[in-house]
């Protein structure tokens, strides 16, 4: 079926179910106003988001990545003389970065950096 408001262009998106290829005629359509809700974005766990890519409310992929928080707090354990625990910092989640992922499509939808 053809649809009058196709979603925006997003490159590198996989083509919707139901593409057959081609194009479609140019059809006139009115002015339609909508209300979104407006999510939040998570921060450390998983998160409610709307995919850009997908155009679908989806439940986030978190994933932690060493960030300047736990450079920062590794650097404060130098200056403090706690050699044997520098590396603490690069092991516990909390000092790391989370990028939150699209489950359906796997594409980078918000990062909460620590500092």
């Amino acid at each position: 079926m053809y649809n009058p408001n196709p979603p925006p262009y997003a490159p590198n998106c996989p083509p919707g179910p139901g593409f057959q290829g081609g194009f479609a005629p140019i059809v006139q359509s009115p002015v339609v106003t909508t209300v979104t809700q407006v999510l939040t974005p998570p921060t450390d766990g998983p998160g409610m988001m709307l995919c850009t890519c997908c155009q679908r409310t989806v439940t986030t992929r978190p994933s932690f990545e060493i960030g300047l928080m736990a450079w920062a707090v590794c650097g404060g354990l130098f200056l403090l003389g706690c050699f044997p625990c520098m590396c603490i910092p690069f092991c516990l989640d909390s000092c790391k970065d989370v990028r939150h992922y699209c489950p359906l499509c796997n594409r980078l939808l918000h990062t909460y950096k620590r500092m």
